[in-house]
């Protein structure tokens, strides 16, 4: 992964999981909590990354992006 990319990396107070920790749940947007459940990212993408394009494949709407089946997911990259 890019180092750049990695939530490792991450100033702590940003990274989603501490964030939640911290504030709670209700702190966190839908992508960043969607990244805790991702949980890693890819060589190129963090998973932070990779919920944003999720969310954004489903029109930012939650129940819309739990609709999505496995061929429309795929085309996360």
């Amino acid at each position: 992964m890019n180092e750049s990319k990695s939530i490792k990396n991450w100033v702590e107070d940003e990274r989603p999981r501490e964030k939640m920790q911290q504030k709670g749940a209700a702190a966190l947007t839908d992508a960043e909590l969607l990244a805790i459940l991702i949980s890693s990212g890819t060589v190129a993408k963090s998973a932070l990354d990779l919920a944003r394009e999720a969310l954004e494949l489903a029109g930012n709407n939650l129940r819309e992006l739990g609709r999505l089946n496995i061929l429309e997911l795929k085309k996360i990259k």
